[in-house]
Order: structure tokens, then C-alpha cells, then sequence
């Protein structure tokens, strides 16, 4: 477990950031093309699942692509085997409420790679929650931290769910989901 930092101040929720709502839906790629001979990089780009990158057969010999990151997705509602799939649920949550909380294991359509790639872990929010009900839980959560350690930081919100959240820059969210760590 991640050493637990005692906050000066507490967290002073001011927006969220602009790719907050694409890294739930669709999650975030990071891709560097590198030159197989002499290892370096021509360029590295981020983008969302479906809203971006360049289609394998743009990119020639001697590059050659390697996924740096992939991750994100936390709702529902694109993971339908196209673009993002489900391999598998790892655990299974029920709130008070009797919605799902489903921790699983998902893999990327990489538009450079033709295919799918990069397995994680996500967890996902209940079905029937909507991007507004996310976010007011969310800015709740920050009203109320529990746990935080550089960027990472946990909230309880008034009903006692707690929600993990990531900040780079101070007060602005970037990301969020429901986390059952005991704190």
C-alpha cells in the first residue's frame, strides 16, 4: 500500500480537466513510434480509443510501433468489442443501492497495430450511472479526502462511497472511479 501523506490543506476542487470525460468513455492511448535500427523515438502522441492515431499502414520500415500506455475506461458504454472489449470481470461489488461495480480486464483496439492490444484492469462504474451523477460524486469526494499520495487521492462522498481520483494540477480532476481499498 502507498504511504499515506497527511494534506497541508484540503483538497480545493476547481474543475475538470478536458479529457476527463474521454478517458472514462474511451481511455487514453500513448503511442511512440521508434526507429527499429537505431531505437529512437520520430514522435509520441496521445489519443482516445476511436478519436485518433494513424492507421498501421502509415507507418513504414524502419519505424515501427510500441504502445506506451493504455488505460482508462471506466464506464460502460463503449466497451462493445469494437473499439475496446471485455476479456473478463476480476471482482464484483455491490452497492447498498444493489447497482454493480464490476472490476475487469480489458484490451485496446490499437488503430497503428491493426488489432487489439494492451490488456488492463479497469474498474467500472454501475451501468445505469450517467457522466453528471460521476462527476457530482466525484467533486463530493474531493470535498472529503481520506487518502492521498502525489497525484492519487481518495474521497468519501456523503453516501460512503469512496472514489478514487488522479490530479496533476491542483484542483483539477483528470480522472475518477469507485475504489474499496480500506483506508
Amino acid at each position: 500500500m502507498d504511504e499515506v501523506i497527511k494534506l497541508k490543506e484540503s483538497f480545493k476542487f476547481k474543475n475538470f480537466t478536458s479529457i476527463f470525460e474521454d478517458h472514462l468513455l474511451y481511455g487514453n492511448i500513448k503511442i511512440n513510434i521508434k526507429n527499429a535500427q537505431t531505437g529512437k523515438s520520430k514522435e509520441i502522441y496521445t489519443y482516445a480509443t476511436g478519436k485518433g492515431g494513424k492507421n498501421a499502414n502509415e507507418i513504414l520500415p524502419p519505424w515501427q510501433v510500441k504502445v506506451e500506455k493504455a488505460g482508462g475506461v471506466h464506464m460502460h458504454k463503449y466497451i462493445d468489442g469494437k473499439l475496446i472489449k471485455k476479456i473478463k470481470t476480476i471482482e464484483t461489488h455491490i452497492l447498498h443501492t444493489g447497482e454493480v461495480v464490476e472490476k475487469v480486464e480489458i484490451q485496446f483496439f490499437i488503430k497503428e497495430l491493426n488489432g487489439f492490444f494492451k490488456k488492463k484492469e479497469s474498474t467500472l462504474w454501475p451501468k445505469n450511472w450517467s457522466l453528471e451523477k460521476i462527476k457530482q460524486l466525484t467533486k463530493e469526494a474531493s470535498e472529503n479526502i481520506i487518502f492521498h499520495n502525489n497525484r492519487k487521492y481518495v474521497g468519501k462522498t456523503k453516501e460512503g462511497y469512496q472514489v478514487e481520483f488522479f490530479s496533476e494540477q491542483k484542483g483539477i480532476i483528470e480522472n475518477a472511479y469507485l475504489n474499496f481499498d480500506e483506508f
